[in-house]
């Protein structure tokens, strides 16, 4: 074949592509307009949500900024440290609570011994961030901290029935220094300066 022959045979499927091509274009031409709609709603969604979460991270950071230096918590080291602590301790008590919750649906009360709820078999003080522990005269548990957290530190889950009496609420109290809590709206526990 010659160099002539060849070219012509390219240039004759370059035309049959091109005429294949232009006629796929037209027969999926409102598939294609449609994602192209579709993708660029998608875009623009994407950007409406971040520019919404953003401002609102920027509002909740100029909260935080506009408070007086006295109440601003400032993230440290030592912030992290005792906030994974708590929440090791709140792990460590998650099963008490179980048997509290189970005690309270057998006997319709909250238990005030720890042997009601066998509390000495769970062996607590063996956690190293743990002195030693006690129950509420409202069912409740309590620890007392480690020094890890600061001098004679608590840390107490107080149950509550809920308004329509299906589920019990917890809410945990320590006096481990407001600081290392967080912010007020994520905090892992209320501050309260002493317990009873």
């Amino acid at each position: 074949m010659k160099s002539d022959d060849l070219d012509k045979v390219i240039t004759i499927k370059k035309v049959k592509v091109k005429g294949q091509l232009s006629s796929t274009i037209i027969l999926y031409s409102k598939e294609i307009i449609i994602a192209v709609i579709v993708g660029v709603m998608i875009t623009v969604f994407s950007a409406v949500i971040l520019d919404y979460f953003s401002a609102e991270i920027d509002m909740e950071e100029d909260a935080v900024y506009l408070q007086p230096p006295s109440q601003v918590v400032t993230v440290n080291h030592r912030s992290y440290i005792v906030r994974a602590g708590l929440a090791n301790v709140l792990a460590s008590l998650t099963p008490l609570k179980m048997q509290i919750q189970m005690h309270f649906q057998m006997m319709g009360e909250f238990p005030t011994k720890k042997k009601d709820i066998a509390m000495s078999s769970f062996d607590l003080e063996e956690y190293d961030q743990i002195n030693s522990s006690f129950m509420t005269e409202i069912g409740g548990i309590g620890v007392y901290l480690s020094e890890v957290f600061g001098n004679e530190k608590f840390l107490v889950l107080e149950p509550k029935i809920s308004t329509n009496g299906s589920f019990i609420k917890w809410r945990c109290v320590t006096n481990v220094n407001e600081k290392y809590l967080g912010i007020p709206a994520n905090r892992i526990c209320d501050f309260q300066d002493s317990w009873q």
